[in-house]
């Protein structure tokens, strides 16, 4: 799996790509804090609080080739198109759907992202 992150910063309401975060060499520390190593930074700039969360690619891609990222929200054709959240599981130690009722499914070949938690937290509440 091609380890690599996307970002939420929570003031600026703002989704950093992995690409944008590889450009300006963003580097995740143990800590879950992300530091700059790019000799001319544009990201840091704006990060001087740490306010920036980490968002892990699964190492998956949905049906139409578009990665999935933790948090991300999903419809799974095969589960009657409801909708979850992707979620790391800590007991299965792999990335997994988790409905509203907090049942757990695992990420097939129907699976959809239609959006994340930050961006579009109003496809949680429909339904």
């Amino acid at each position: 799996m091609k380890l690599k992150f996307r970002a939420w910063h929570t003031t600026k309401k703002i989704m950093f790509s992995a690409e944008e975060m590889a450009e300006d060499q963003m580097c995740l520390l143990p800590t879950g804090e992300f530091i700059n190593v790019h000799p001319l930074p544009r990201l840091s700039s704006i990060d001087h609080e740490g306010i920036l969360i980490p968002l892990l690619y699964t190492g998956l891609n949905d049906k139409n080739g578009k990665e999935i990222y933790k948090d991300d929200i999903v419809i799974s054709g095969s589960l009657d198109n409801r909708k979850f959240v992707v979620e790391w599981h800590n007991r299965t130690t792999e990335f997994l759907l988790r409905a509203k009722n907090g049942g757990w499914s695992k990420i097939g070949l129907t699976t959809k992202v239609i959006g994340n938690i930050y961006e579009n937290p109003e496809l949680l509440k429909e339904e």
